[in-house]
Parts: structure tokens; C-alpha cells; sequence
């Protein structure tokens, strides 16, 4: 570098939180983040667990991949949210004939939305827009 040059900083990739994923999508999840060179960080088994969990680890910014099934898991979501601001959540959301569940995740406070099954290119674009 000469004289004048600075350094940039290259901004880390933001490792990744599994919230409530399940067995059956995790390995697909973990392909993709891998395929999109971003680690997870820790996995949970719900965004009830993840919330009381991460509350005293807020500093380090993390994106959460939580899964929304059902108008139940609304309340989760919100939790998470209001105990982790900052942290954004893409949601993977179950449709399973209710379309509605895409709104349903986006007013909870998902950052994005991505629906079932996964697809990459899709789950790729959601990650580039939180990252």
C-alpha cells in the first residue's frame, strides 16, 4: 500500500442463529448457509428458547432463521423481536393452504419472509438483504 492508502474493513459475515427450525428443514438450511459461506452460530429449538437465551449476548449483531408454521407462532416471533432489536429474522414460513402466514410473519417483525419449501435462490436473496 502506498503513503496515502488506507486499509478498508471488510465487514464480517454475520453468523447465524437457528430458531425453532426443525429436523426435517435444518440440513437444508445449513446447505444453504454453507453454500452462502455463513456459519451458525447456535440452535435452538424454538424463538422461545433462543429469546430467553440470547437476551444477555445482544452486543454481536447475529441474523436469526426462525420457521413460522401457524398464527401460533406469531407471539414467539414478536418476543424474539422486542428481546433482540437489531437482530434481524428471516423467517421460513409453511404455507400449507394459508397463504396468510406471509403476512402473518411480516407483522410479527420478520425482516424477510421466505416460503416453504426452501428454495436457494430465494433464501440466497433474503439473506443478501439482512446482511
Amino acid at each position: 500500500m502506498g503513503a496515502n492508502s488506507q486499509a478498508v474493513p471488510v465487514p464480517e459475515a454475520l453468523a447465524v442463529i437457528l430458531a425453532g427450525v426443525g429436523e426435517d428443514l435444518a440440513p437444508h438450511v445449513r446447505r444453504e448457509l454453507l453454500n452462502n459461506r455463513l456459519d451458525v452460530a447456535a440452535e435452538f429449538p424454538s424463538a422461545t428458547v433462543a429469546t430467553e437465551a440470547l437476551r444477555e449476548h445482544r452486543k454481536h449483531r447475529r441474523v436469526i432463521v426462525t420457521r413460522f408454521r401457524s398464527a401460533a407462532d406469531e407471539a414467539g416471533l414478536r418476543r424474539l423481536n422486542s428481546a433482540l432489536v437489531g437482530w434481524p429474522v428471516v423467517a421460513l414460513v409453511d404455507l400449507d393452504g394459508d397463504p396468510e402466514n406471509l403476512f402473518r410473519a411480516n407483522r410479527a417483525g420478520a425482516a424477510q419472509v421466505v416460503p416453504l419449501p426452501l428454495q436457494p435462490a430465494d433464501f440466497r436473496s433474503a439473506l443478501d438483504a439482512v446482511n
